[in-house]
Protein backbone atom coordinates (compact mmCIF):
# COMPACT_ATOMS: atom_id res chain seq x y z
CA UNK A 1 0.00 0.00 0.00
CA UNK A 2 2.35 2.35 0.75
CA UNK A 3 3.87 2.09 -2.79
CA UNK A 4 0.43 2.49 -4.13
CA UNK A 5 0.38 6.22 -2.04
CA UNK A 6 4.22 7.47 -3.49
CA UNK A 7 2.93 6.74 -6.98
CA UNK A 8 -0.49 8.32 -6.62
CA UNK A 9 1.20 11.34 -4.83
CA UNK A 10 3.24 11.64 -8.29
CA UNK A 11 6.83 10.61 -6.33
CA UNK A 12 8.89 8.03 -8.17
CA UNK A 13 9.92 5.26 -6.43
CA UNK A 14 13.24 4.93 -8.16
CA UNK A 15 16.56 6.46 -7.36
CA UNK A 16 17.54 9.22 -9.77
CA UNK A 17 21.49 10.38 -9.22
CA UNK A 18 22.15 13.89 -9.18
CA UNK A 19 23.39 14.80 -12.04
CA UNK A 20 24.44 18.83 -12.01
CA UNK A 21 24.11 21.45 -9.67
CA UNK A 22 21.26 22.52 -10.55
CA UNK A 23 18.98 19.38 -9.16
CA UNK A 24 21.25 19.81 -6.29
CA UNK A 25 20.27 23.01 -5.57
CA UNK A 26 16.77 22.39 -6.29
CA UNK A 27 16.67 19.11 -3.58
CA UNK A 28 18.25 21.29 -1.27
CA UNK A 29 16.08 24.34 -1.95
CA UNK A 30 13.01 21.63 -1.26
CA UNK A 31 14.80 20.57 1.75
CA UNK A 32 15.58 23.72 3.28
CA UNK A 33 11.81 25.00 2.72
CA UNK A 34 10.29 21.74 4.23
CA UNK A 35 13.06 22.03 7.56
CA UNK A 36 11.76 26.24 8.60
CA UNK A 37 8.91 26.01 10.59
CA UNK A 38 5.77 27.48 8.46
CA UNK A 39 5.26 30.43 10.93
CA UNK A 40 9.20 30.90 10.65
CA UNK A 41 9.00 34.56 10.02
CA UNK A 42 6.19 35.11 12.58
CA UNK A 43 8.32 33.62 14.96
CA UNK A 44 11.12 36.31 13.84
CA UNK A 45 8.56 39.08 13.97
CA UNK A 46 7.74 38.42 17.68
CA UNK A 47 11.23 37.64 18.83
CA UNK A 48 11.92 41.41 17.07
CA UNK A 49 9.07 42.51 19.07
CA UNK A 50 10.20 41.28 22.20
CA UNK A 51 13.22 42.04 22.24
CA UNK A 52 12.02 46.30 21.62
CA UNK A 53 9.85 45.87 24.39
CA UNK A 54 12.16 44.47 26.82
CA UNK A 55 14.33 47.37 25.74
CA UNK A 56 11.74 49.66 26.11
CA UNK A 57 10.75 48.51 29.35
CA UNK A 58 14.51 48.57 30.68
CA UNK A 59 14.14 51.77 33.39
CA UNK A 60 16.27 54.99 32.72
CA UNK A 61 18.26 53.84 35.55
CA UNK A 62 19.21 50.60 34.27
CA UNK A 63 20.22 51.77 31.19
CA UNK A 64 22.85 54.66 32.64
CA UNK A 65 24.16 51.42 35.43
CA UNK A 66 24.56 49.54 31.26
CA UNK A 67 26.13 52.64 30.36
CA UNK A 68 28.29 53.62 33.64
CA UNK A 69 29.51 49.81 33.45
CA UNK A 70 31.17 50.24 29.96
CA UNK A 71 32.62 53.40 30.39
CA UNK A 72 33.89 52.04 33.28
CA UNK A 73 35.17 49.28 31.73
CA UNK A 74 36.97 51.33 29.28
CA UNK A 75 38.27 53.74 31.51
CA UNK A 76 40.33 50.91 33.36
CA UNK A 77 41.47 49.55 29.99
CA UNK A 78 42.94 52.86 29.17
CA UNK A 79 44.30 53.67 32.69
CA UNK A 80 46.23 50.21 32.26
CA UNK A 81 47.44 51.12 29.05
CA UNK A 82 48.59 54.63 29.82
CA UNK A 83 50.67 52.80 32.98
CA UNK A 84 52.53 50.11 30.27
CA UNK A 85 53.44 52.78 28.09
CA UNK A 86 54.57 55.40 30.77
CA UNK A 87 57.03 52.09 31.19
CA UNK A 88 57.94 51.71 28.26
CA UNK A 89 58.61 55.57 27.51
CA UNK A 90 60.53 55.80 31.01
CA UNK A 91 63.05 52.89 29.75
CA UNK A 92 62.99 53.87 25.95
CA UNK A 93 62.35 50.43 24.40
CA UNK A 94 61.71 50.21 20.63
CA UNK A 95 58.33 50.15 19.26
CA UNK A 96 59.38 46.49 17.91
CA UNK A 97 59.76 45.31 21.30
CA UNK A 98 57.30 46.72 23.29
CA UNK A 99 55.33 43.73 23.38
CA UNK A 100 57.40 42.37 26.02
CA UNK A 101 55.92 45.10 28.47
CA UNK A 102 53.33 43.28 30.06
CA UNK A 103 51.63 43.50 33.58
CA UNK A 104 48.66 44.77 35.67
CA UNK A 105 50.09 47.32 37.97
CA UNK A 106 52.35 49.90 37.10
CA UNK A 107 54.92 48.42 39.68
CA UNK A 108 54.62 45.51 37.16
CA UNK A 109 54.99 47.40 34.27
CA UNK A 110 58.18 49.17 35.39
CA UNK A 111 59.97 46.01 36.55
CA UNK A 112 58.91 44.23 33.20
CA UNK A 113 60.00 47.30 30.93
CA UNK A 114 63.53 46.93 33.41
CA UNK A 115 63.47 43.47 32.57
CA UNK A 116 62.92 44.09 28.48
CA UNK A 117 65.77 47.25 28.27
CA UNK A 118 68.13 44.69 29.89
CA UNK A 119 67.62 42.28 27.24
CA UNK A 120 67.76 44.46 24.61
CA UNK A 121 71.17 46.26 25.92
CA UNK A 122 72.58 42.61 26.06
CA UNK A 123 71.68 41.86 22.44
CA UNK A 124 72.65 45.09 20.67
CA UNK A 125 76.30 44.91 23.09
CA UNK A 126 76.63 41.49 21.85
CA UNK A 127 76.18 42.54 17.99
CA UNK A 128 78.04 45.44 18.40
CA UNK A 129 81.26 43.61 19.16
CA UNK A 130 83.92 43.86 16.42
CA UNK A 131 84.02 40.74 14.50
CA UNK A 132 87.03 38.37 15.02
CA UNK A 133 89.52 38.44 12.02
CA UNK A 134 90.93 35.40 11.05
CA UNK A 135 93.11 36.85 8.86
CA UNK A 136 96.96 37.22 10.15
CA UNK A 137 98.91 40.21 8.14
CA UNK A 138 102.52 38.26 8.20
CA UNK A 139 103.72 40.81 5.87
CA UNK A 140 103.89 43.75 8.67
CA UNK A 141 102.18 46.43 6.09
CA UNK A 142 99.01 45.99 6.93
CA UNK A 143 97.31 44.43 4.58
CA UNK A 144 94.83 41.78 4.20
CA UNK A 145 96.36 39.47 1.74
CA UNK A 146 97.89 36.03 3.33
CA UNK A 147 101.13 35.17 2.13
CA UNK A 148 101.03 31.89 0.36
CA UNK A 149 104.35 31.42 0.86
CA UNK A 150 106.22 30.31 3.80
CA UNK A 151 105.54 29.07 7.58
CA UNK A 152 104.09 32.37 8.59
CA UNK A 153 100.54 31.61 8.09
CA UNK A 154 101.75 28.64 10.38
CA UNK A 155 103.79 29.91 12.81
CA UNK A 156 100.79 32.56 13.62
CA UNK A 157 98.72 29.76 14.34
CA UNK A 158 100.83 28.14 16.25
CA UNK A 159 101.22 31.43 18.03
CA UNK A 160 96.89 31.99 18.11
CA UNK A 161 96.76 28.29 19.55
CA UNK A 162 99.02 28.44 22.29
CA UNK A 163 101.13 25.74 20.71
CA UNK A 164 104.76 26.00 20.71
Amino acid sequence: MSEESATSEGESTEFKPITSQEDLNKILGDRLKRAKPADYEDLKAKAARFDEVERASMTETQRLQAQLDEMSGKAAKTERENHRLAAIAAEGIPAEYQDLVHGDTPEQFANSAKKARELIAKATAADAKTPISYRVNLDGDGSDSLALNGSGIEDALKKKLGIS
